[in-house]
């Protein structure tokens, strides 16, 4: 039976081999923002979403853009004045 440090050593060889080598082929920071502002044909927000979702580290950048894009829509709407009602 193989020990602990034999599944690690596996599990990190797995993800070296998904991590790509060279990140020209990944979408720029501009392409991912469009996807989270929802900005552009669809068909190319897709082919992006589509390389996220394949590729860890265009996945961190994503959801790092995403939460920016979440907090910014929640401090809006906490500086937002309160509508009194009389």
């Amino acid at each position: 039976m193989t020990d602990d440090a034999e599944f690690r050593e596996a599990y990190r060889e797995l993800l070296t081999a998904r991590t790509p080598r060279d990140r020209r082929a990944c979408p720029s920071p501009e392409s991912l923002l469009a996807v989270v502002e929802r900005q552009g044909a669809e068909a190319t927000r897709l082919a992006t979403l589509d390389h996220v979702m394949s590729c860890a580290d265009c996945r961190a950048d994503f959801q790092l853009l995403r939460t920016a894009a979440v907090s910014a829509e929640q401090a809006a709407r906490d500086e937002a004045p309160a509508l009194r009602l009389v």
